[in-house]
């Protein structure tokens, strides 16, 4: 017999400001900021992509590998994977 259990991680839907210091559409991010206004979670891993498909099948070309200092632009959407 097989047992299938859901994800019991609590996450919480957030909301960002990102101020364009230049007035041109592009900014340095720091997204792992906000790893803590996402969930409680001390132990989880975070990952960041650049789409909702990238991030569900965490697809390495998709994947940010600097969440850190991220180049954003406001046509670049961003995605998080917990796990």
């Amino acid at each position: 017999m097989a047992n299938i259990v859901s994800p019991t991680l609590d996450i919480n839907n957030i909301s960002i400001v990102i101020c364009d210091n230049l007035n041109d559409d592009d900014e340095v991010i720091d997204f792992t900021i906000y790893e803590s206004l996402l969930t409680n979670c001390s132990d989880c891993n975070f990952n960041f992509f650049t789409s909702l498909s990238g991030a569900e099948n965490y697809y390495e070309d998709q994947h940010m590998t600097e969440p850190t200092s991220y180049n954003w632009s406001i046509e670049t959407p961003y995605n998080l994977r917990s796990n």
